[in-house]
């Protein structure tokens, strides 16, 4: 069945918002390799989820911009938003791809390939959060400080086989602080935006660069505050904003363990 855009400009972008929470480089899991964008059942909009089983997200616009449900085959999605760049303008081939013109003013078109399978189902776990036992908002420059503390590389023994492993960082919120372990050395220092903190919970661990993800695909989406739904250490946090006017992004982080 060919796929059928409706608003390409906004496709686009909810595709850009949604990219960095899939898992580009696991051929063998190519649902995590894609991003699935649907109408939105709840209203006239659209959503576009992704995730890699480690974060995940879910976008919603206001703007209807496609027809049916679609699961877009990891490589179009790498090879839509290379094409598109710093987009100016796009609009719908009429036979099933989608043609964009970016920032140097070069126009590409690109056919929109899709998966025969299941999406993840991700509603389930972003709507099923029970009531979170701590809740509190951070905005751009928590953002800011997770994406450096994510560039951190711990050293490793040398082994060629070994991956290297990303910082955890600890947040208490109570306290208002972040830790971050780099080998012997812990730093610590304020988290620098946080505000309304409602309940209490232990320090939770996290990987800087996923948390980093979601409060960009907030912060840079809609330049709205992000709201963390921590029900304990141990179980998903929920990042999102509130929004008033239908304009949505709902980012899951999963916890990492905290040395003891």
């Amino acid at each position: 069945m060919m796929a059928t855009v409706t608003d390409a400009e906004q496709f686009v972008h909810l595709v850009r918002v949604a990219e960095p929470f899939r898992d580009a480089k696991d051929a063998s899991r190519p649902a995590l390799m894609s991003v699935y964008v649907e109408p939105d059942p709840d209203g006239d909009g659209t959503l576009a989820w992704a995730t890699d089983s480690y974060h995940a997200v879910r976008a919603r616009s206001i703007t209807a911009c496609v027809e049916r449900p679609m699961l877009l085959h990891g490589d179009t999605v790498t090879e839509l938003l290379r094409a598109a760049g710093k987009m100016r303008e796009a609009h719908s081939d009429g036979n099933g791809g989608i043609v964009v013109r970016n920032g140097a003013g070069t126009w590409r078109t690109v056919a929109l390939r899709e998966l025969d399978c299941q999406p993840p189902k991700l509603a389930r776990i972003l709507d099923g959060l029970e009531a979170p036992a701590l809740t509190f908002t951070t905005g751009a420059s928590t953002a800011q400080l997770m994406r450096n503390l994510g560039r951190l590389k711990p050293h490793v023994a040398t082994n060629r086989y070994r991956q290297p492993e990303a910082v955890v960082v600890a947040i208490d919120a109570a306290a208002g602080t972040v830790s971050a372990k780099l080998n012997d050395t812990t730093l610590t220092g304020p988290l620098p935006d946080i505000e309304d903190v409602a309940g209490d919970c232990a320090p939770i661990g996290v990987n800087p660069a996923f948390v980093a993800n979601a409060l960009e695909a907030i912060g840079g989406e809609w330049g709205r505050r992000a709201t963390w739904k921590v029900v304990n250490p141990l179980r998903a946090i929920v990042i999102a904003d509130e929004p008033s006017d239908g304009r949505a992004v709902t980012a899951m982080v999963m916890p990492l363990r905290l040395a003891v």
